[in-house]
């Protein structure tokens, strides 16, 4: 029995042991194919069904998916974004909007999820290629420009609300203009929005807005339109220092604002009655006036004496009138003040004027009538001034306001015009001449000029003889401020004396004669550009038909310079340039076309 037993078992333990080192063998060529086959494989690429968006990334290998991927992103870059606001559209770029070129965290995100690992590509026969894969892109996104363009999207689109609003019109009726709700852009979801549209590469965007809703309601407006109404029920009557001005209920009616908040209802405007205030207080301080200077025939000295008078209170009058107008008892009586004159006819007297210190003249003929009148009331206005030591004069507040108003006629005067410049119709053309002439004087004195501005082209008549030269000239101007000032530096009063015979306008400046030298230079001419000899003609509507007036003559532009040094003992004690440049003029004649 042993040995039967022992026959058999010799061919089983034989089979097993080739059997495993069959499957051993199996598994080691198996484990070699695989590594082989792994080693073997190329690159690795993308599954088969990978999209970022609207981008087929399938089977690419990393590069690949780089460069497909950045050159959508390129292209997203150059387009524009439709930011939509209700019915108005704004086109921005993306990059405005924040948005980078940084593709890196999008690629991280393909490797992690759209590269096959090794296992699964061994799995590929067997399991096939994979589910699609669609990955959504990581763009970045810069805070500082988005956050600062989503600020200025609201600072160019919100708008506040419009409260209800009653007007009294100059008829006295009341007129309603209804409210409108407001709108504030949602700055938090608008980046949100805008991270979500990047992320989609989208192209438009409706931005949310909130609604900011006006405060004032419906029984409010009813109890303001009552109150309105009440106010303008009558007119009111205003007193000062003996004057009266009753005013109708439509003489007011503009004084009056309506205000929502904090409670609606109308109120007197704080500064609207100011302007018909200042006539008044002209009216109320009538009165008084300071000492006067005046020349009589012989060209003496008089003295016209000062009068102690009263004026507004101009610090209480205001109050009191828009406290006044929304009383019941409708009459305001307005607080005046004694007011002293600014020289007196004590100080007046005592002044002494020995010397004529300087003088000059120009002729203002020939020059159309209008012209002629305005350069005699400029002067007549000037005439008397005086000049105190130390004291500045502006040649503008010397004359007064130069409205019609006041006397002046229309001429012509220079103005630019972008870069060009023309002769137009001008309220008070002529008076530079007045200007010019008193500059001469000053000039040739010594006096300090704190201002002066040359004509943009020269006037030959500015320069007449014995004490104008070429380029010395002074343009003024209330319109524009530009005026003529200088300083009294003598150490005593300066008194102005202006006159004109029809032909000619004189200055005379009397005081104490200063104790220094004045030296002028000859007048330094350079630039000099030719002007056009042609002839122009411009229609003119505001002069009659028929009539036509030469207001440029065609002369050379150029630079000019005059120096002036003044001494005292040896010692320049002031210096100053007289530095013009004049552009060329030309042949223009006005065609009057009114009828």
């Amino acid at each position: 029995m042993g040995t039967g037993t022992a026959r058999r078992a010799g061919p089983v333990g034989s089979n097993a042991g080739l059997g495993v080192v069959l499957l051993v063998g199996a598994i080691a060529l198996v484990a070699t194919a695989a590594m082989w086959f792994a080693l073997a494989l190329p690159e690795p690429r993308t599954r088969a069904q990978v999209t970022i968006n609207d981008v087929d990334l399938g089977g690419r290998t990393i590069p690949e998916a780089a460069a497909l991927f950045g050159e959508r992103v390129d292209r997203y870059l150059s387009t524009l974004i439709d930011l939509h606001a209700g019915d108005r559209s704004i086109a921005v770029s993306p990059t405005t909007l924040g948005l980078t070129r940084d593709t890196v965290p999008t690629l991280q995100e393909i490797e992690r999820l759209a590269i096959p690992l090794r296992r699964e590509v061994l799995l590929w026969p067997t399991t096939g290629r994979g589910a699609p894969v669609a990955i959504e892109p990581r763009l970045s996104v810069d805070a500082a420009p988005v956050r600062a363009a989503i600020q200025n999207l609201a600072r160019e689109l919100d708008f506040a609300a419009l409260e209800p609003e009653l007007r009294v019109m100059p008829d006295t009726s009341i007129v309603e203009r209804a409210g409108r709700t407001g709108r504030a852009l949602n700055q938090t979801e608008t980046a949100r929005r805008l991270e979500r549209m990047f992320g989609d590469f989208g192209t438009a965007l409706d931005l949310p807005f909130e609604p900011v809703p006006f405060q004032t309601q419906a029984a409010d407006l009813a109890r303001a339109r009552q109150a309105a109404e009440a106010f303008m029920g009558t007119g009111l009557t205003v007193k000062a220092n003996g004057a009266t001005w009753p005013l109708s209920r439509g003489d007011h009616a503009s004084w009056n604002e309506f205000r929502a908040s904090p409670v609606a209802g109308f109120a007197t405007h704080p500064t609207r009655p100011l302007a018909w205030l200042g006539d008044r207080a002209r009216e109320a301080s009538g009165a008084w006036r300071n000492a006067r200077f005046a020349f009589g025939a012989r060209s003496e000295i008089e003295i016209v004496p000062a009068r102690v008078g009263r004026e507004l209170n101009a610090d209480e009058a205001l109050p009191m009138l828009l406290a006044g107008a929304l009383s019941t008892s409708r009459v305001i009586d307005l607080p005046t003040r004694e007011i002293a004159p600014r020289v007196t006819t004590e100080e007046a007297r005592a002044m002494a004027f020995p010397d004529i210190v300087v003088e000059a003249s120009t002729l203002y003929q020939p020059g159309i009538p209008e012209r002629n009148h305005n350069v005699e009331l400029a002067a007549s206005r000037i005439n008397g001034t005086l000049i105190r030591p130390g004291e500045t004069l502006s040649f503008n507040r010397a004359i007064g306001p130069t409205r019609l108003r006041d006397g002046y006629q229309v001429a012509y005067g220079i103005i630019a015009i972008g870069d060009g410049i023309q002769t137009v119709p001008s309220v008070a053309g002529g008076i530079c001449q007045v200007a010019n002439t008193l500059f001469h004087a000053v000039f040739h004195l010594g006096l300090p000029i704190v201002e002066r501005t040359s004509h943009l082209y020269w006037i030959p008549r500015y320069g007449q003889p014995p004490r104008g030269l070429t380029g010395l000239d002074a343009a003024v101007d209330e319109k524009i401020a530009l005026d003529l000032r200088f300083t009294n530096t003598t150490g005593a009063p300066i008194l102005v004396q202006a006159t004109t015979d029809r032909t000619t306008l004189r200055f005379r400046l009397h005081g104490t004669r200063p104790d220094w030298t004045v030296a002028i230079s000859a007048p330094r001419l350079s630039r000099s550009i030719p002007a056009d000899s042609a002839i122009f003609r411009q229609e003119e509507p505001t002069l009659a038909a028929g009539r036509t007036i030469q207001v440029e003559e065609a002369r050379a532009g150029f630079d000019a310079a005059i120096d002036r040094v003044v001494t005292r003992g040896g010692q320049v004690i002031d210096q100053y340039s007289a530095s013009s440049r004049f552009a060329p003029s030309r042949n223009l004649i006005l065609v009057g076309t009114r009828r």
